[in-house]
Order: structure tokens, then sequence, then C-alpha cells
């Protein structure tokens, strides 16, 4: 991922770009461009703006013409003793690592106002799905097929409700974190200033000893 050229819009708004990256439709160049934009993050050559508002294009995500979508029911199961069964398996692999890919890109264009390491987390996120994605299709080439080459199951809910639900729950997760790295934060506090009271009598009572006995 790193020797991939940076364009003009990953050198800009992270957030912006991301949405921009969200809209590709086709797999393995949005799989490029989402590896390209963490590499600028994380040089500093493209920034995070959490308080820029953004606009749903109303066309999320992109997705190619292919694969055709089906109810998973539909889907025929093959055995994986056999290379087209195997194929099928790579393939339906890809699917989830694409669809991966968008969810962690939604999050970052969607939610305003979150913390710089929640969009980090999903920039990274983006990138380490996009590299999967591009590990299954070589894999996947090599039986002679691509991403596309078979029916894949539809997305069980709406791809922006579950991007919604995946950040809420990280989210949480983050906030649970803080919270209990402040507790323990406090409990060392206490235990701390519980412990220099006790060396502060000990110190007392044995000077008072030394001095005299009815101290």
């Amino acid at each position: 991922m790193d020797d991939l050229p940076i364009s003009a819009e990953t050198a800009a708004d992270a957030r912006r770009a991301a949405l921009d990256i969200l809209r590709e439709r086709v797999p393995a160049a949005k799989a490029a461009r989402a590896g390209a934009l963490w590499d600028a993050v994380r040089a500093e050559s493209s920034r995070i703006e959490p308080l820029a508002a953004l606009a749903d294009p109303g066309d999320l995500p992109g997705r190619p013409a292919r694969p055709a979508l089906v109810e998973p029911a539909s889907l025929k199961r093959r055995s994986m003793q056999s290379e087209a069964g195997r194929a099928v398996l790579l393939h339906a692999l890809a699917h989830i690592e694409f669809n991966a890919i968008n969810l962690a890109l939604d999050a970052v264009w969607r939610f305003a106002s979150m913390p710089r390491d929640f969009y980090l987390d999903w920039l990274r996120v983006a990138a380490e799905e996009a590299h999967h994605f591009s590990l299954l299709s070589e894999r996947l080439a090599k039986f002679g097929h691509a991403y596309g080459d078979f029916p894949a199951r539809r997305p069980l809910g709406n791809d922006a409700a579950h991007a919604r639900r995946r950040a809420r729950a990280h989210g949480a997760h983050a906030a649970h974190a803080g919270g209990a790295a402040s507790t323990r934060r406090r409990r060392s506090a206490s235990v701390s200033r519980r412990r220099a009271i006790t060396r502060r009598r000990r110190f007392s009572t044995s000077s008072c000893t030394m001095k005299s006995a009815t101290c």
C-alpha cells in the first residue's frame, strides 16, 4: 500500500476523501484508494476535519454491477474438494472484505465531532480490509476467476445503518474503556494517599517512641 501514488483528494480532508472513495464502484480501485488514504493520513499529508459537515450524496455505497446480490437461501452449496468450490469460497470471503471496506469508510465520513482516534481506527480498518480484499482477489485469479463471477449474499440490512451500529458500538467501547481507565486512576490515587498517610503515621509513632516512651 505504501507505494501507491497519493491523489489530490487525499491531500485534503481525509473524511471527504473517505466519502469519495466509498462512492467508488470499481472494487480494485476502491481497495487501492483506501490503502493510499491511510498511508496519506499516517504521513500527515492528509488531515482529519472532525467538524466538517458532509452531506449524504444518496448513492452509497458504490458497488460494481456484479456480483449479483441474492438472498442467502438461494446460494448453492459447493464441495470444498473441487477447485470450483474453493473458488466460490474465496469469492465469498472477498465479498465480506469488500463490504467491510464500505462499512469502515462510511463510519469515517458520516460521524462528525468524534475524537481523532475514532477516525484513525476506522481508516486503518478500511486499509486492512482493502489489503485482505486484494490478497483474496489475487488468489481468486489463480483459479481463473475475479470478484463478481459468482452471486453473493445480499446484505442483511442497510449498509449505512450497519455502519451506524458499528460506530455506536465503537464509541460505547471507547467510553467504557475511558471510564474504566479513569476509575483505575482514581483507585490508584486513593491507594497512594492511604499508603502515604500510613507511612506518616508510622514515622510519627516511631519518632515519638524514640523521644519519649509516653509520647
